[in-house]
């Protein structure tokens, strides 16, 4: 008895629902900051600081966060030195995992720090140094999976769509990033907005 078509393949139907929701995500916040522009610095702000906080979730969510890059190539750093009997696959998978999670709490931290600090008229500085690692990782991450997705084009269950999905994501997460660093600059240059005017 053959397996449905849609059963084989369930994969691609929640990966292009996804990539459409990747490509709709940056254009629905770009048009939430710019209904408010520099008009209204403290609604802005409130907004940006908001985004910060969702950027908390990102930092764990892996392929996507700037924290899974970076583990992945500490890994890759490391692992000369590391026992050999260590780097066994469930081995080299919770070294990864625990560098992965120290640096996440740690880029968790620096998310909150900019988001609690923003509305008070502070850490715009930091703001603007996590969305460019943010942007960054991003485009490295587009770099990495887009020599990964010229290899799987061949795969006849079509997993190059969920690298697609992951590439689109990258690209998202950065493009957001960029306009953040863009409101944030132009809140700095047009008027550095004090905090008693708040």
């Amino acid at each position: 008895m053959s397996v449905p078509w849609y059963v084989e393949y369930w994969h691609i139907f929640p990966s292009i629902v996804a990539m459409l929701g990747t490509i709709l995500l940056p254009l629905a916040y770009v048009r939430w900051l710019r209904r408010l522009g520099v008009s209204e610095p403290r609604e802005l702000v409130t907004r940006l600081a908001t985004f910060y906080k969702l950027l908390t979730i990102v930092c764990f969510i892996p392929v996507i966060s700037p924290s899974y890059w970076a583990a992945l190539n500490i890994l890759n750093i490391v692992q000369p030195f590391l026992e050999v009997p260590l780097m066994g696959g469930a081995g080299t998978g919770g070294v990864m995992f625990v560098f992965w999670l120290s640096l996440s709490f740690m880029l968790s931290f620096l998310c909150v720090a900019t988001a609690t600090g923003l509305p008070q008229g502070r850490r715009r500085v930091l703001g603007l140094a996590v969305s460019m690692l943010f942007v960054v990782s991003g485009l490295f991450a587009v770099g990495s999976l887009y020599r990964d997705l010229l290899c799987a084009l061949g795969d006849p269950w079509y997993y190059w769509i969920c690298i697609l999905l992951y590439i689109l994501a990258n690209l998202s997460q950065a493009t957001m990033n960029l306009v953040t660093i863009y409101y944030n600059a132009r809140l700095q240059r047009v008027g550095n907005v004090s905090k008693q005017s708040w």
